[in-house]
C-alpha cells in the first residue's frame, strides 16, 4: 500500500504497533539468535520506511483472471437446508418461514455478469 500511495493511517498505525510490540517474534525466536536479530533488524527498516510522507498515488492495474463457471442463460436449482441453521432475527422473513423452507427447492437463472472491482478495506483498490 505504502509503494502505491494508499496506505491508510490505520493501516499504519497498526504496522507500527506489531513491530513496537514484537509480534510474532516469538517464532523467530526458535531459529534461533541470529534469526532473530536479522528478523528485528528487518522490521526495524520497515518501521522506519512507514514513517516518511508515502509517495504520490500510483495506478494500480488489474488483470484479474475470471473462469466463469455458470454462463448467463444457465439454471440451476439447489435444495434449501435451514431446519438446522442458524435464524438471524433481522432477516427479511421470520424463524417460522426460515424454518418452513427446509427441503424445497429453488430455481435460479443466470440473467447476467457482474463485476464488482471495489475493495471493502481500502475503496482506492479495487478487486473481484
Amino acid at each position: 500500500m505504502w509503494k502505491k500511495g494508499i496506505l491508510t493511517d490505520a493501516v499504519r498505525e497498526r504496522a507500527i504497533e506489531m513491530i513496537d510490540t514484537g509480534f510474532g517474534l516469538e517464532v523467530w525466536a526458535e531459529s534461533g539468535k541470529a534469526a532473530l536479530k536479522e528478523r528485528k533488524k528487518t522490521l526495524e527498516r520497515f518501521r522506519e520506511k512507514l514513517c516518511p510522507p508515502q509517495p504520490f498515488r500510483k495506478k494500480i492495474r488489474i488483470k484479474p483472471f475470471m473462469k466463469l463457471i455458470l454462463h448467463v442463460g444457465d439454471i440451476v436449482a439447489f435444495q434449501l437446508q435451514t431446519m438446522d441453521k442458524a435464524y438471524l432475527a433481522n432477516s427479511c422473513f421470520d424463524e417460522t418461514f426460515f424454518r418452513s423452507c427446509d427441503g424445497k427447492w429453488v430455481v435460479m437463472q443466470k440473467a447476467y455478469d457482474d463485476v464488482s472491482y471495489r475493495s471493502a478495506i481500502v475503496p482506492e483498490v479495487q478487486d473481484i
